[in-house]
């Protein structure tokens, strides 16, 4: 179990994933291209002999003045062998966000999201690495993947109590305000429930290589907001005119094979 850093935490992680390349970098993430004391690249595949492909690790950070209290943010990281199931909670990252290829082999990088208003502690820093290099303080190791160590850093977030719903419907946190340090050039060029938006963009990548997902996995039930009746006879009199079809008929009419993102992981 990981202890929170003592230092207040004046941004989060709010999603992580791997590229190919350190040209065409997703908009406002960071890629960790070399380890921690910059003496060597941090390319996560490095198969120079076999092929030319590459991975880096690359986060998304945000201040939290800047978050909502649904915002996702980073809690945990993990290493599990290619073909384990990922722990309860954690979304394996499969695919690189750049190109949609294999993102690491033999093992796979798990991601843990929570609400922010649902935490006191997030991991405010990744780092990477080489196998020897000594353990900095206040990081705990994830293990290691191609010879490199993954590590993060938990951090406290400002105050200590978690977020009520009604400071959570006004978008402003119950939080004490503190002044954010500097830690990289993130820009923010849309409302904080883009943060949300690019999170769910993550874990679509975020799916098992072998076993099964159920393919309405994680995406919420929403009744139509244009249907709306002025009583409830109305209403009733129009859900018992909806068709009802068995559940052969709905899987037979939606179901869909994953032929090209089976294609993809292949690659």
């Amino acid at each position: 179990m990981s202890r929170p850093d003592s230092s207040t935490a004046g941004s989060v992680i709010t999603s992580v994933g791997v590229v190919s390349s350190l040209t065409y970098v997703p908009l406002h993430f960071i890629v960790i291209s070399n380890t921690g004391f910059g003496s060597e690249d941090a390319d996560l595949w490095r198969d120079r002999l076999l092929s030319r492909k590459s991975r880096y690790l690359a986060y998304r950070k945000e201040n939290v003045t800047d978050c909502n209290a649904q915002t996702p943010v980073l809690v945990g990281l993990t290493l599990i062998n290619e073909g384990d199931m990922a722990p309860a909670g954690y979304k394996a990252i499969v695919n690189t966000l750049d190109t949609g290829e294999r993102a690491t082999k033999k093992k796979l990088i798990c991601a843990k999201y929570v609400p922010l208003g649902s935490t006191s502690t997030a991991i405010s820093e990744i780092m990477i690495n080489s196998r020897g290099q000594r353990l900095i303080s206040g990081f705990t190791a994830v293990g290691e993947l191609n010879s490199l160590s993954i590590l993060y850093k938990l951090s406290t977030l400002p105050g200590t109590a978690v977020w009520s719903p009604s400071s959570a419907q006004r978008g402003s946190p119950s939080r004490s305000t503190h002044s954010s340090r500097t830690h990289s050039p993130v820009s923010h060029s849309g409302p904080t429930n883009s943060t949300h938006n690019a999170s769910k963009e993550m874990y679509a990548f975020a799916t098992k290589r072998r076993g099964t997902v159920h393919p309405l996995h994680e995406i919420p039930f929403e009744l139509n907001k244009n249907i709306s009746f002025e009583d409830s006879a109305t209403a009733d009199d129009f859900l018992l005119s909806l068709p009802v079809k068995s559940a052969e008929q709905i899987e037979q009419e939606y179901q869909y094979r994953f032929t090209v993102e089976r294609s993809l992981l292949q690659t």
